[in-house]
C-alpha cells in the first residue's frame, strides 16, 4: 500500500504528456524497442561495452552521451575473479575503495550514498552474485539520481532471464586459506513468452589474519514475461547473508612520534594532553602509525583485538518493472522496489587508534545494529519524436522513495541521552604485544547496557524530472538538458524522550538542473561538456542532536571520447571540477575536550579538480587491454567557518592512481586455448584522512594480479578452468580513510561450465 499512492500521482501527471505534444509528432518517428531499456552481455565485446543504462535510463550509446561513463563487463569481472564489486571498481579511474568496508566507495574525492542495483539505491552487500555489468556514471547526476553524492553513481545491473533458452551455469572454486565457493544459475523457458532464472550460491573462507573468516549465502530468482509484443514484466528477488570478522578490530593504531615509547610521559597521559602540556597546542595529535604489536606483526596487519568481533550483512530485495510500448514512439515504464538491509556487528571502538606512550591501550568494544526498510516507486514516459530535421528523446517521470532507518540504542538514565550502540566496560592498560585477546561480548555484558531504545528516522523523497536528448545536423550534435524537482522530508522519533534528540532539520527542496552537449566531428570522435547541480540531505547529526543545512554541489566536465580504429582504441579523457557546499567536518578537538562524539564544524565547502583517462584497447583479436589513470589537482576544503580548516585535504585522495589489466589468448601452437591475464594498480602516497588531528600519510603502493585460464573438455563437456593470484608479490600496503591493510596474497582455482 505504501507504493500505491505515489504511483497514482505519477500516472496523473504523466498521462497528459502525450496529448500535450501530439501535434508535433511526425509519422516517421524512430521506433522504440523494449530491448533498449535493458542491457545484454552479448552486446559487449570482451572488456568493452558500447551502451549504458545508468546515464539516461535507456540503452544509450556511450559515444553519444555527454557524460563520462565507465562500464565493467561480465568478462572483466570473471577474469579478475571479482567476489566483491570493490575488487573490480579498483580499476576505474576516479574511484576509491577501502579494504575495511565494501561500501566505502569514493568518486572524485567524495564518498557517500552512490551505489545502486538496477537503478535502485543499495545500502550494502555489493557482491558479484548474478552481476552482469557495473556502470560508473561520473559527476553530479542531478536529473536521474537526484540526491546522489556529487562524484557520481555506481550502478550494477543483474542478469535477466532469456526467452526461449534452457541452460544451467555451474561454478566451483577453491583457494588458499580454506577458500571455498560454489554456485549455480539456471534459465528455464516456459513457452515462447515466459522465462525464469534461479540461482543459489555460498562462500566459506578463512584468511591469513588472526580470527579472520567470511561466510556468505546467496539466493535469487527472476522472471521475464513478454505479455504481448508491446508489454513486458520483470520480477527480480534476491537475498544475501554474510557474516565476517569485523576489520575495524584489526590494529591500525596511530600515535605521535615524540610521544610513543617516551619514558618522560607520565603514565596514562594521552597524546593530546601531553602535547598541550609541552605548549604544542596547535600540533596535530597523531602523525604516525604505532608499531605496538610485537616483532612478528609490528603494525597490525594480521593482529585482531578479539575473536568475537563480527559484522553481518543481511539484505533482501524485490524489484518489479513493467514496460509498455504505446505505438512506435512512446514507452511507459514503472519500477517498484522494496529493500531490507540489516547490519549488526561488534568491534573495538577506540583502543585501536589511541595507544599510550608505553604501547598499551585502554580498550573498549561496542555493539550496534542498523536496520533499513526502503520503498521505491518510479514512473516514467519515454517519447521519441522529430521536429523538422532534428530528432529527440523526451523523458518525464515521477519518483518516490521512503527510507525507514531503525537504530536500536542504549538509553543513559543519568544524562537521559540516546546512544546508538552498546559500550562495553573499559579494559585498562591492555598490551597488544603480550596480553591475550579479550572477549568483546564479555565487556558489553559487564556494562549492563542493553538495547532499550530505538531511534526511527523516516526520510521521504519525492521528485519530478524532465529531460530531453536532442540530435542535430545529421546526429553530429547531441544535447542533453533537463531538471529535477526534489522534495524531501525527514521525521525522527524515539521510543522514549531524550535530551539529545535529532532535530530532523536539513531536508532539502528545490530544482537541480543538468545541461550537456556533445559534438562529433567524425563518427568515431566526440567532444563533450556537461554542467550539473545536486542537492542532498545533510546527515551530520552531532552529539547534541544538531543538524546542518542541505548540501549543494555544482560540477562541470569537459572531455573527449573515441572509438578509433574501428573501435579497437576506445576511451574517455575528462577534466572535471566539483564544489560541494554546506559540508560538515568532524570537530575532533571538541570531541576530545568533552568526551562525547560526534561533533561537527558546519558550513564548509569541499572542492575537487582533476583529470581522468580510461582506455579500452584491442590491438589484435587476441589481446585486450584496459588502462586507467586519474590525477587530482585539488581535493581540499576551500571555504569554512573555521579558517584553520581551509586547505585541509579531503579523506584519502591520492594525487595519482594508475590501473591496468590485460589478457592474451593463444590461438595457435602448443599453447592454443590458453589465456593469460596480468594487471595491477598503483596509488601515490596520500593522507589517511582530512581530519587535522590525524596527519598520517599512507605510503605509495602497487599491487599485481595474475590470471591463467584454459578450457579443456572433461567427459565431453567444455570446462573453463581458471587460476587467479591476487596481490602476486604479497605486498604490504594501506588503503582507504582508515589506513587499513589491503588483503595479502591469495590463490583461487575455479572451474565453470554450462549445461
Amino acid at each position: 500500500m505504501k507504493l500505491i499512492s505515489p504511483i497514482l500521482r505519477g500516472v496523473a501527471v504523466l498521462a497528459v504528456l502525450p496529448a500535450a505534444f501530439s501535434q508535433t509528432t511526425e509519422e516517421d518517428n524512430d521506433v522504440i524497442e523494449l530491448a533498449e531499456f535493458t542491457v545484454d552481455a552479448d552486446l559487449a565485446t570482451g572488456y568493452r561495452a558500447t551502451t549504458s543504462l545508468t546515464a539516461t535510463g535507456i540503452g544509450a550509446k556511450i559515444m553519444d552521451t555527454p557524460i563520462a561513463i565507465n562500464v565493467l563487463t561480465e568478462d572483466f569481472m570473471k577474469d579478475t575473479a571479482t567476489t566483491e564489486l570493490r575488487e573490480a571498481l579498483q580499476f576505474v579511474p576516479g574511484v576509491g575503495t577501502s579494504p575495511r568496508n565494501e561500501s566505502e566507495f569514493t568518486l572524485r574525492g567524495f564518498s557517500g550514498n552512490i551505489s545502486y542495483r538496477n537503478g535502485q539505491y543499495r545500502r550494502q552487500n555489493y557482491t558479484s552474485w548474478n552481476a552482469q555489468r557495473v556502470e560508473v556514471l561520473k559527476g553530479p547526476a542531478a536529473i536521474f539520481f537526484g540526491t546522489v553524492r556529487p562524484g557520481g553513481a555506481i550502478n550494477y545491473v543483474t542478469t535477466r532471464p532469456k526467452l526461449g533458452e534452457s541452460f544451467t551455469d555451474v561454478q566451483a572454486a577453491v583457494g588458499s586459506e580454506d577458500y571455498y565457493k560454489a554456485g549455480f544459475f539456471t534459465n528455464v523457458p516456459v513457452g515462447d513468452n515466459l522465462a525464469f532464472r534461479f540461482g543459489a550460491g555460498g562462500l566459506d573462507s578463512l584468511g591469513k589474519a588472526m580470527f579472520d573468516y567470511r561466510k556468505e549465502s546467496y539466493l535469487g530468482a527472476s522472471m521475464l514475461w513478454a505479455i504481448t509484443p508491446n508489454q513486458q514484466l520483470i520480477v527480480d528477488l534476491e537475498t544475501v547473508h554474510r557474516n565476517n570478522y569485523m576489520q575495524s578490530s584489526r590494529g591500525y593504531a596511530v600515535s605521535h612520534s615524540d610521544y610513543l615509547f617516551n619514558p618522560a610521559v607520565p603514565a596514562g597521559m594521552t597524546v593530546r594532553a601531553w602535547l598541550d602540556s609541552q605548549g604544542r597546542t596547535d600540533e596535530p595529535t597523531y602523525n604516525i602509525y604505532a608499531p605496538i604489536f610485537g616483532a612478528d606483526d609490528p603494525y597490525g596487519r594480521f593482529y585482531g583485538y578479539s575473536e568475537d568481533s563480527f559484522e553481518k550483512f543481511i539484505s533482501r530485495t524485490v524489484d518489479v518493472e513493467y514496460l509498455a510500448r504505446i505505438g512506435d514512439s512512446l514507452v511507459w515504464q514503472t519500477q517498484l522496489n522494496y529493500g531490507y538491509d540489516e547490519q549488526p556487528g561488534m568491534r573495538s571502538n577506540y583502543g585501536d587508534t589511541t595507544p599510550f606512550a608505553d604501547g598499551t591501550v585502554n580498550l573498549a568494544f561496542e555493539r550496534w545494529n542498523n536496520i533499513r526498510d526502503s520503498y521505491n516507486a518510479k514512473t516514467k514516459l519515454t517519447w521519441r519524436y522529430h521536429l523538422g530535421e532534428t530528432s529527440h528523446t523526451l523523458q518525464a517521470g515521477y519518483e518516490f522513495q521512503d527510507v525507514i532507518f531503525n537504530k536500536p540504542g542504549y538509553y543513559d538514565p543519568a544524562s537521559q541521552r540516546y546512544n546508538g550502540s552498546l559500550r562495553g566496560v573499559d579494559i585498562i592498560g591492555f598490551d597488544p604485544s603480550s596480553d591475550p585477546q579479550p572477549s568483546g561480548e564479555a565487556t558489553i555484558q559487564a556494562s549492563g547496557q542493553t538495547f532499550d531504545i530505538t531511534r526511527k528516522i523516516t526520510e521521504t523523497n519525492e521528485a519530478y524530472f524532465i529531460v530531453n536528448q536532442s540530435r542535430f545536423f545529421d546526429e553530429r550534435l547531441h544535447a542533453l538538458y533537463g531538471a529535477r524537482n526534489n522534495m524531501l522530508s525527514r521525521k525522527v522519533a524515539y521510543t522514549r524522550p531524550v535530551t539529545n534528540a535529532d532535530s530532523g532539520l536539513g531536508s532539502p527542496e528545490g530544482w537541480t538542473p543538468q545541461y550537456g552537449a556533445l559534438f562529433k566531428p567524425r563518427p568515431d570522435l566526440s567532444f563533450f561538456a556537461v554542467y550539473s547541480e545536486s542537492i542532498e540531505p545533510n546527515y551530520a547529526i552531532d552529539a547534541d542532536g544538531n543538524t546542518a543545512l542541505p548540501i549543494e554541489t555544482e560540477g562541470m566536465d569537459f572531455g573527449i571520447k573515441s572509438e578509433l580504429l574501428d573501435g579497437r582504441l576506445a576511451g574517455t579523457f575528462t577534466y572535471y571540477t566539483l564544489d560541494r557546499g554546506n559540508v560538515a567536518a568532524r570537530d575532533t578537538d571538541r570531541e576530545i575536550a568533552t568526551g562525547n562524539s560526534p561533533y561537527y564544524i558546519f558550513g564548509n565547502t569541499s572542492s575537487s579538480e582533476g583529470i581522468e583517462l580510461e582506455l579500452n584497447m584491442a590491438p589484435t583479436d587476441n589481446l585486450q587491454l584496459v588502462f586507467g589513470w586519474s590525477h587530482m589537482f585539488e581535493a581540499e576544503v576551500t571555504e569554512s567557518t573555521d579558517p584553520a580548516r581551509i586547505g585541509q585535504a579531503l579523506n584519502y585522495t591520492p594525487d595519482d592512481k594508475v590501473s591496468v589489466w590485460s589478457r592474451y589468448s593463444f590461438d595457435t601452437g602448443s599453447l592454443k586455448g590458453l589465456t593469460v591475464g596480468l594487471g595491477g594498480r598503483y596509488s601515490a602516497a596520500a593522507r589517511m584522512t582530512g581530519d587535522p588531528n590525524r596527519v598520517m600519510v599512507e605510503p605509495s603502493f602497487y599491487v599485481m594480479d595474475l590470471m591463467l585460464s584454459y578450457n579443456p573438455k572433461i567427459f565431453g563437456q567444455e570446462v573453463r578452468t581458471q587460476l587467479n593470484v591476487k596481490n602476486l608479490f604479497d605486498n604490504d600496503y594501506r588503503e582507504g580513510p582508515q589506513g587499513m591493510f589491503g588483503p595479502p596474497r591469495s590463490i583461487i582455482l575455479s572451474m565453470s561450465t554450462r549445461f
